[in-house]
């Protein structure tokens, strides 16, 4: 990711942020649609998850252009049950619903830059995070 996509994410997260509770009914709404079985990750009232999970953005998004201190978030999160089910099964799923709230809160604000921009950080993470989830289990073995 160069300079100008971490801008733009960090341009279009503040447009989120006001909207924090929107975006989160919106993406768990569509995580569900996409994936039935994603209702294991899902609480009932998922409003603290919800909470966590804008956090967790918060810090990431803070941190993009620095994987030194991103890193370790991730390799925190992994370690949690619902990360193990995200990565293994869901992942897919996971990024495609972050991808559609994103653009139903930010609107014409969620350009095709944008949306690559969002793309390449979503894998960029979900990948650091499988492979954390991977070092951890050949260290548990």
């Amino acid at each position: 990711m160069d300079q100008a996509q971490i801008q733009l994410i960090r341009d279009n997260w503040a447009g989120v942020r006001p909207l924090a509770a929107i975006a989160v009914h919106r993406f768990y709404g569509y995580l569900l649609i996409q994936d039935a079985g994603a209702r294991i990750l899902v609480p009932e009232d998922f409003t603290l998850q919800g909470w966590k999970l804008i956090n967790f953005i918060d810090d990431l998004v803070l941190r993009l252009e620095m994987p030194s201190a991103w890193i370790p978030l991730v390799r925190d999160f992994a370690r949690c049950d619902a990360a193990q089910a995200w990565i293994h099964r869901h992942s897919g799923a996971v990024g495609q619903a972050l991808l559609r709230a994103l653009a139903d809160v930010l609107m014409e604000r969620f350009t095709d830059d944008a949306r690559e921009s969002w793309a390449q950080a979503y894998e960029l993470i979900s990948n650091a995070i499988y492979a954390a989830s991977v070092e951890d289990d050949r260290a548990a073995a």
